[in-house]
């Protein structure tokens, strides 16, 4: 780097126009005479990797120490909180934590931060910031929410149509309604079967490419049937859902089918352990709940 740093941030993003990997640093502490003679100098610099070299970058508006960077969306990134450290030549200032959020982006090498409206409750420095999916930040059922307003709740419009309500809208996007959480989307718990797909609603959390049916039982139950394997799904005493070969009237291989939402998904009850199938990662199934995210 072209500034020896120590507690600074650092992440990786593509420039939105070139598509070239970058990698930046930002902020934190340069161990020299400083300021009033304190053996450090706290950094207000951006540096950027482009290929084999660093070049200095739009600086950041405040000097900042212990800031913490992660990535919006793949050509941009966000850079969050930190200690703000600056004093005038008597040695008087700010020393303290940082709430605001800056988000950086490229265009054909042309860098530039922008300050978002949204800060942090409590400013904080030398912290790990984690992003997680939109759909499981807090949202709490018929909650009314405005796109305008923030964006990581999945809700549906007045025409029951799905929406994420913390996309990144166009300015000649048209205005709308407020939205209406529904937390089942949110937690992955409604199911339904397309053309032999065994789809959930909330598909970012759990796909699967094989072929699947539903074959009645009495007392409206169901197998859920794996035709690529020959398999049924089954629910364990320990939560974990499993696939294994069909055992007539066996209740854990059972399931019930919930009434369908306006859009055809309904919850699966299993028989044997009364609680709903749900998606948690990409392959992984689990039988929990019903999930209210509050």
């Amino acid at each position: 780097m072209k500034i020896s740093r120590v507690g600074h941030a650092a992440g990786v993003f593509i420039d939105s126009v070139s598509k070239e990997a970058l990698v930046v640093v930002a902020g934190g502490i340069n161990k020299n005479k400083g300021y009033m003679n304190y053996g450090f100098t706290v950094l207000n610099s951006t540096e950027i990797l482009k290929g084999d070299h660093w070049e200095l970058g739009p600086a950041l508006p405040k000097r900042l120490n212990g800031p913490s960077i992660i990535e919006s969306g793949k050509e941009s990134i966000l850079l969050i909180g930190g200690l703000l450290m600056e004093y005038d030549k008597y040695g008087l200032g700010v020393d303290e934590g940082y709430n605001s959020i800056y988000k950086l982006q490229c265009a054909l090498g042309t860098c530039s931060w922008t300050k978002l409206n949204q800060e942090l409750q409590t400013g904080r420095h030398a912290f790990i910031a984690v992003p997680i999916h939109d759909a499981w930040t807090a949202c709490r059922p018929g909650e009314k929410v405005s796109k305008l307003a923030d964006t990581t709740k999945i809700c549906y419009d007045i025409n029951n149509k799905q929406k994420d309500c913390f996309s990144d809208y166009e300015p000649s996007a048209p205005n709308s309604d407020q939205y209406e959480c529904d937390p089942d989307v949110i937690g992955g718990q409604r199911w339904k079967l397309d053309d032999n797909l065994l789809k959930n609603e909330a598909n970012w959390i759990w796909k699967s490419v094989d072929s699947w049916t539903f074959t009645a039982k009495d007392d409206d139950l169901i197998y859920i049937l794996n035709n690529s394997k020959t398999k049924v799904l089954r629910a364990t005493s320990d939560g974990k859902v499993i696939q294994e070969f069909l055992v007539e009237g066996k209740a854990d291989q059972l399931w019930k089918k919930g009434e369908p939402n306006f859009n055809g998904y309904f919850t699966l009850e299993n028989s044997g352990e009364p609680k709903l199938l749900t998606a948690i990662f990409e392959s992984g199934l689990e039988i929990k709940g019903n999930i209210t995210m509050r």
